[in-house]
């Protein structure tokens, strides 16, 4: 029924999704456990979106309800994977999209 992930202090309980499921479960739902392969996607859906943005300035638009070291720890992932780039030091960081990512997006 309970769902563990992590270890020490980063470790996370939940409730089973197939769990709520086969309960019908018809309650609210948010982004606080979301995944990190979605999390990716909203982040570079923003960033496309919102051009040299600011960390809290994503925060804010992505939601609140995400864990901030969460959304840090994707944004230097996607950086260092050179999905995004990043300009400026800690506080003044801005992150944008690889110019060549930019030129792909605009032929689809």
């Amino acid at each position: 029924m309970i769902i563990k992930t992590g270890k020490g202090k980063g470790t996370q309980y939940a409730v089973n999704p197939e769990f709520i499921r086969k309960i019908n479960f018809k309650g609210k739902t948010n982004l606080k456990n979301i995944e990190d392969y979605r999390l990716e996607e909203l982040i570079y859906k923003d960033v496309r979106t919102y051009p040299n943005s600011g960390f809290s300035e994503i925060h804010q638009r992505i939601g609140l309800e995400i864990n901030q070291y969460k959304i840090k720890r994707m944004l230097r992932t996607m950086v260092e994977k050179k999905i995004i780039d990043a300009s400026g030091e800690t506080r003044g960081m801005k992150y944008y999209l690889r110019q060549n990512m930019q030129e792909n997006d605009q032929l689809l």
